[in-house]
């Protein structure tokens, strides 16, 4: 979202296109707001690393110690 004269105005943005290097960068100017929605598929994986690593670091404490 960017400020205007207007108030402010939302734009989406293709991420993957920009990656892929078929749209432009987009420069960030201040003020900007940018949102970027969560991924459920994404943050079940990435919590149930944290509990995979936790659970790893428990399993060596209790050996070394």
């Amino acid at each position: 979202m960017r400020k205007n004269t207007q108030g402010y105005v939302s734009t989406k943005l293709q991420v993957g296109r920009i990656e892929r290097g078929q749209d432009p960068d987009l420069e960030l100017h201040a003020n900007d707001i940018l949102f970027v929605p969560n991924n459920r598929l994404k943050n079940v994986l990435s919590g149930t690393q944290g509990v995979a690593s936790a659970i790893g670091s428990a399993s060596i404490y209790a050996v070394v110690h």
